[in-house]
C-alpha cells in the first residue's frame, strides 16, 4: 500500500494506492485527518462507505459509479530483461530495439527529483497538456510523492540531449508494485520527430521496468485500462496491451472531499430560510453541482429556477454565464458550487457582484450559513 499527503489550495490531501480492502472504519479514520481522500486501485471497498457517504463521492474514471469495475494491466517484471522484452507484441519489441540500438536514446531515472527537476517537468507537461486539452500538471501532488520517496521520474532524450518524453510512476515498496501515473511528450511540437518520440516512449517504459526490477519490484501496473467503445480511449489501451501483461480488476477510484461534504451537508437544510422565498439559481454543474441540485429537489423540495455553468448544455437545461443577467438579488438567491478561487473569479461578474454585495450569494462548498 502507498500513502502520502500534500497541500493543495490550503487543503490537506491524502492519496492511498493498492489497499487490499478499505473498511468503513478505516475510511473514516483516514478522512478524519485530511480534507480530501483519494483511493486508487483498492481491491475492495466496504459497501457501507457508499451507504453513508455515497452522495459525496466523486469517481475518477469517466462513467464510473460505486458498482463499476476498474481495470488495469499488470506486467510481471521478475524475469530477466530479455524475457520481459520478449513478452511485448512484435511491433512494440521492434520499436524498443530500434530505440536502443539505432536511435541513441538517452534514459534517466530519478527517484528523488529535486525542485528544479519538478519545475522543469511541470513546464514540459503543461506544454503537452495545452496541446491535448488536458488539465495542467499537479505539481503539489507529485512533489509530495517525490519527497516521500514513492515516485520515479523517467526521462528520454535524443542523442543531442533534447528532452523527448517524461513518464511518472508511483512506487509501492510494501507490495513491490509500481503504477504508471502520467506521461508527456511533444509529438505535435516536433512533427518531424513523431516516430522517434513514439519509439523513445516505448523504450522508456521498458527501461523503467528494468530499473524497477533492479530495485526489487515484481509488478509494473500500467495505470488503468479502458474496456469499451470510445476510440480515443481504446487507442491508449491498445498501446498498453502491446506490452503484454495480465488484466487486473479493482474497485472504482474514488475521491471523498470531506471538507466540501461537511460544508454542503451543513448548508443544504438552511437554503430555504436563506433564500427567504426567492428563486434559487445554481452556478457550477460539475459533480458537486449535480449533487446539490438533486438534494435541493428530492430532499428539500426546492426546484432551481436556473442552472448555470461556464460551458452551457442546452439539452440538459444548463445555461451559460450570461443567463445571470435575467436574475437579481431582489428576487433570487445564488448558490455557487465551486471552490473559493473559482468563486472569486465568478464574483468579478458585475451581475454576480450584485448578489455578493446584497448577501444573496453562497459559496456552498466553502462558506457556512
Amino acid at each position: 500500500m502507498i500513502e502520502y499527503d500534500y497541500k493543495s489550495g490550503g487543503r490537506k490531501v491524502r492519496h492511498i494506492y493498492f489497499i487490499e480492502k478499505m473498511e468503513l472504519t478505516e475510511f473514516e479514520q483516514e478522512a478524519a485527518s485530511c480534507d480530501e481522500l483519494s483511493i486508487f486501485y483498492a481491491g475492495e471497498l466496504d459497501d457501507r462507505i457508499n451507504e453513508r457517504y455515497g452522495n459525496g463521492l466523486i469517481y475518477m474514471s469517466k462513467g464510473s459509479d460505486w458498482n463499476s469495475t476498474n481495470y488495469s494491466l499488470m506486467i510481471d517484471i521478475t524475469p530477466e530483461e530479455k524475457v520481459i522484452l520478449d513478452g511485448f507484441h512484435k511491433n512494440r519489441k521492434y520499436k524498443v530495439r530500434r530505440a536502443r540500438d539505432n536511435d541513441g536514446i538517452i534514459v534517466e531515472m530519478d527517484q528523488y527529483p529535486d525542485v528544479i527537476q519538478m519545475e522543469s517537468l511541470n513546464r514540459f507537461y503543461n506544454e503537452f497538456a495545452h496541446t491535448k486539452g488536458l488539465a495542467e500538471f499537479d505539481i503539489e501532488r507529485f512533489s509530495a510523492a517525490a519527497k516521500a520517496g514513492c515516485f520515479l521520474l523517467a526521462t528520454a532524450r535524443d542523442r543531442n540531449g533534447e528532452k523527448l518524453v517524461q513518464n511518472g510512476y508511483i512506487l509501492d515498496f510494501e507490495d513491490k508494485v509500481s503504477t504508471f501515473a502520467f506521461g508527456a511528450s511533444h509529438f505535435r511540437s516536433y512533427s518531424d520527430k513523431s516516430a522517434l518520440i513514439g519509439r523513445a516512449n516505448s523504450f522508456l517504459h521498458y527501461k523503467a521496468m528494468c530499473h524497477l526490477r533492479e530495485m526489487g519490484f515484481t509488478g509494473f501496473d500500467f495505470g488503468g485500462l479502458y474496456i469499451g467503445d470510445d476510440v480515443s480511449l481504446t487507442n491508449i489501451s491498445d498501446f498498453k496491451r502491446s506490452f503484454g501483461g495480465e488484466v487486473r480488476t479493482y474497485a472504482p477510484k474514488i475521491i471523498f472531499q470531506k471538507r466540501d461534504y461537511e460544508c454542503v451537508e451543513h448548508n443544504l437544510p438552511l437554503i430555504k430560510d436563506a433564500a427567504n422565498g426567492r428563486k434559487v439559481v445554481v452556478w457550477g454543474m460539475g459533480n458537486w453541482g449535480r449533487y446539490v441540485v438533486r438534494q435541493l429537489m428530492s430532499v428539500y423540495g426546492i426546484k432551481p429556477s436556473c442552472l448555470i455553468d461556464s460551458v452551457p448544455y442546452q439539452n440538459q437545461g444548463i445555461c451559460g454565464p450570461e443567463a445571470i443577467k435575467d436574475y437579481s438579488p431582489n428576487e433570487s438567491f445564488l448558490i455557487i458550487v465551486t471552490r473559493r478561487k473559482q468563486y472569486e473569479e465568478i464574483a468579478k461578474n458585475e451581475y454576480v457582484l450584485a448578489f455578493e454585495e446584497s448577501h444573496c450569494a453562497l459559496c456552498i462548498r466553502e462558506d457556512w450559513l
